[in-house]
């Protein structure tokens, strides 16, 4: 075969390949249909899920939430949990920061994390919906 044919069956296979498979982006400007669950208006609330450590020296562990960090946030919350895992209800678009206080021996850890609850719109075809994104915290004790 020579160099000549080898080209032109390589351009053949690549406008067949073109032509079976187009050459589009997938974003030909139409936007998908809103689903059935869509929400119209901007969520007030989400949830922080908070996980723990639970075990023989620690049946129950003291956990606090701020709103914000935790040097100059507002405490939201403050609860003694003795369910590893759990959640809070709280407003969106916010920072929480957690922590859990654990003994270990006859030394006290404290245990310290963070997240936020954020909402954002999506772009439908029959107008947007409001999404909600919940905040996860670990602060299980890691020795």
């Amino acid at each position: 075969m020579s160099a000549r044919t080898g080209f032109r069956a390589s351009l053949l296979v690549v406008l067949v390949v073109m032509a079976a498979f187009g050459c589009s982006s997938d974003d030909d400007g139409d936007l998908p249909f809103a689903p059935p669950d869509c929400q119209k208006t901007k969520p007030a609330t989400g949830y922080l899920i908070v996980e723990i450590t639970l075990n023989a020296q620690n049946t129950k562990v003291p956990v606090k939430v701020y709103e914000g960090p935790i040097e100059d946030g507002q405490l939201v919350k403050s609860d003694s949990v003795s369910v590893a895992q759990f959640s809070y209800e709280l407003l969106v678009d916010r920072s929480y920061a957690v922590t859990a206080r654990y003994l270990v021996g006859q030394d006290t850890v404290l245990a310290i994390g963070s997240d936020d609850i954020t909402t954002y719109q999506t772009d439908y075809e029959s107008g947007f919906c409001w999404e909600l994104t919940n905040g996860k915290v670990d602060v299980r004790l890691k020795l």
